[in-house]
């Protein structure tokens, strides 16, 4: 009893919210196909519904402004459609909802927006647009992240996020989080002589640059001339371009281009190995074992 008594104001604005909302659809719909309803007997409807279905744990339930308006327009005269749009709505539910799941919240609400607005069609094609618009600027404009070696770990990450000191003073590395394309390799370029312009503030003399190129899934020929630019760029300033993780297809793309393949390296760990090799060799600090290590 104690139970009832806290949910019955609740139940009460559920239930007048219920009546309203379903009984302006129908005489919408009424209104459209020139026919007639009674309040009364819509209310006797609903109450019935909800009063059974509630001893099934069941939510209540209410007419879809949405879905009727679609039934409407196809030319439904029954409630068979709805069979079919509940049975719909159940495999949602049990199947296809993990598929949703990582759906963007903001693309969700620019979808409820412009239904609610509009009309479905209207919102499932903005929605779409909007999609499309914000992977498009995802590869217009993605990050370019200075990387840092975690101390005593062969693990490279960005050194801002993780707070940490570049100790490498002769080495940058860098990463490129998107695929390198016609309409994005002059932000690449613009972004890599920036980061490398920095870079001396803080670096007394920078001898190696190592590109991450990980997250390079495709590339194409504006991008191969785009790193050969770079490689160019700083073969002038007797600066070793070394790029790593770089997989099958776009090393093959780039070595058409003229990269030679002995600056590739299968992880970012090889790459700072080889370079603090060249390091130590050019201070004759090498010993046999840092030989055989690297």
């Amino acid at each position: 009893m104690s139970l009832f008594v806290q949910v019955l104001p609740d139940a009460i604005a559920i239930a007048i919210v219920i009546y309203a909302f379903s009984l302006s659809v129908a005489k919408l719909i009424a209104k459209r196909h020139h026919y007639v309803i009674h309040s009364g007997q819509e209310l006797f409807a609903y109450a019935l519904c909800n009063i059974i279905s509630s001893f099934f744990l069941c939510h209540p339930s209410a007419g879809s402004l949405t879905r009727t308006i679609i039934s409407s327009t196809v030319g439904s005269k029954s409630q068979i459609s709805s069979v079919f749009a509940s049975s719909i709505v159940l495999l949602v539910i049990l199947w296809v909802a993990n598929l949703l799941e990582s759906l963007p919240k903001l693309i969700w609400i620019v979808a409820f927006t412009a239904t609610v607005s509009w009309d479905v069609i209207e919102g499932l094609s903005v929605a779409v647009i909007f999609a499309i618009m914000t992977i498009l600027f995802r590869l217009q404009w993605p990050k370019f992240i200075e990387l840092a070696p975690i101390k005593e770990m062969d693990i490279y990450v960005e050194y801002k996020y993780y707070n940490l000191s570049i100790s490498e003073d002769k080495i940058l590395a860098f990463c490129y989080e998107s695929p390198l394309l016609f309409f994005n390799q002059e932000n690449f370029k613009c972004k890599f002589y920036d980061f490398y312009n920095v870079s001396q503030s803080y670096k007394h003399s920078i001898g190696f640059v190592i590109f991450d190129a990980s997250s390079i899934s495709l590339i194409d020929t504006a991008g191969t001339a785009a790193i050969s630019e770079i490689l160019q760029f700083l073969k002038e300033k007797n600066i070793q371009f070394l790029i790593s993780c770089c997989k099958v297809a776009i090393r093959n793309s780039l070595k058409t281009q003229g990269i030679p393949p002995e600056i590739f390296f299968p992880t970012l760990h090889d790459a700072f190995l080889y370079a603090h090799y060249q390091i130590l060799k050019e201070n004759e600090y090498v010993t046999e074992s840092q030989i055989s290590f690297v």
